[in-house]
Order: C-alpha cells, then structure tokens, then sequence
C-alpha cells in the first residue's frame, strides 16, 4: 500500500472511526466533533466553513482511492461525508 493509499483510508474512515463494527457513521460523528468545536472556537465561522469545503473535496479523493483498493460500492467505513455534515451542523 502506498502512502497516499494509507493517506486516503486514515482520512476517508476518519483517524480509524469508521472502522467500528457497529455504527461507523454515528462514531465518525462523534469524532469530528472535537476537531470541528477547536476549528470554531479558535479559528471562528469562516475557518470552519473553509475547513468543511477542503474536508469535502479530500473526502472525494478519499473515498475513491477506498473504493478502489476494497472494490466496494459504497464502503460503510468511509465517514468523512459524516465529518463535514457535523462541521457544517455546527455553523
């Protein structure tokens, strides 16, 4: 596995989150919470925004390098999409 391999499945499943047997997308939830409320309270508003718009645009790129090397549709493991719903919920 190359690095951008490794890079994409450590982002895509959010630092290992969505790897939980059950209920990856809540668990990728709850752990985009603390690094969205530290982008807000230390950076405000526009940097969370700007940091859900960057987050969307990996978790693209992410999402495809995962469905790829595990030939899978629609792997329950990604959860960054849950990542930017969660920062954008907090603006």
């Amino acid at each position: 596995m190359t690095v951008k391999t490794k890079a994409a499945f450590v982002l895509g499943t959010w630092f290992g989150s969505g790897k939980t047997p059950a209920a990856p997308g809540t668990f990728g939830s709850l752990a985009a919470l603390p690094f969205g409320w530290a982008i807000l309270h230390f950076g405000g508003a526009c940097w969370l925004a700007a940091a859900a718009v960057a987050v969307c645009f990996i978790g693209v790129w992410s999402a495809g390098v995962v469905m790829r090397e595990t030939n899978t549709e629609d792997p329950g493991m990604i959860v960054i999409d849950e990542v930017v719903g969660q920062w954008l919920a907090l603006l």
